[in-house]
């Protein structure tokens, strides 16, 4: 399976490319994915703002025909409810609506508050998606999790790069940890050949430690000092 990007295999950039790089090519394709659901994300939540700006011309014009004191105290609050919607904070915005209305403006008769409600819901998804899409950026797989199952405990559809993703920092995970045991067996092997004067176990270990792909230094140092 898989989407439109990157299909079903590794993505043709990990042509090439070392194990551990295609793991994080896997990971960077799963980044790609969320940034672009949490762009349209936005771009909802950018949408319902605007609705409900648009939602409360009626109710300013309303006051504005009672007054030049009405118009002055709903264009306040207008301006007040801009700066929240603005900041990205649905929770606010509703308390300024009620205190709006509380205060005279004719809100109730308006679309506003079921706007703000959707609104709440959306920010939160939008929320979620920035999270995931961190967690990603940063490879940090325990979050990458917790944010995958989050969303799916709410009925969001994640897309399948995610869970790839997920088994790449796994192997990642792995794939280090056996870097490391296998670094300090060799450090351990080439103490043991040095305390031995064995040059040519240290010669042996040096090309076996580069066939692994990994640092011959901890072999190399004890062989030049008996040269």
């Amino acid at each position: 399976g898989g989407g439109p990007v990157g299909g079903g295999g590794a993505p043709p950039a990990a042509i090439g490319r070392s194990p551990s790089e295609a793991r994080l090519g896997r990971v960077e394709l799963a980044e790609h994915k969320v940034r672009e659901i949490l762009s349209k994300q936005a771009s909802v939540c950018e949408d319902l703002r605007r609705s409900v700006a648009a939602e409360l011309e009626r109710p300013i014009a309303s006051c504005a025909a009672v007054g030049p004191e009405a118009a002055a105290i709903a264009e306040e609050w207008r301006v007040v409810l801009s700066e929240s919607l603005c900041g990205g904070d649905a929770n606010e915005a509703e308390d300024i609506l009620h205190q709006a209305e509380d205060s005279g403006l004719p809100v109730g008769g308006t679309m506003a508050y079921e706007i703000v409600k959707r609104l709440r819901h959306e920010e939160d998804l939008e929320g979620l998606w920035q999270c995931l899409a961190s967690a990603l950026e940063e490879a940090d797989r325990l979050a990458v999790a917790f944010w995958r199952e989050e969303a799916e405990s709410l009925g969001v559809v994640v897309p399948p790069e995610v869970a790839e993703a997920l088994v790449a920092l796994r192997e990642e995970e792995s794939a280090r940890l056996e870097r490391m045991e296998d670094e300090r067996d060799i450090a351990l092997a080439a103490s043991e050949m040095h305390a031995a004067g064995d040059i040519e176990g240290l010669r042996t270990l040096i090309v076996d430690t580069m066939a692994k792909g990994l640092d011959p230094s901890a072999a190399s140092a004890p062989l030049a000092d008996l040269q």
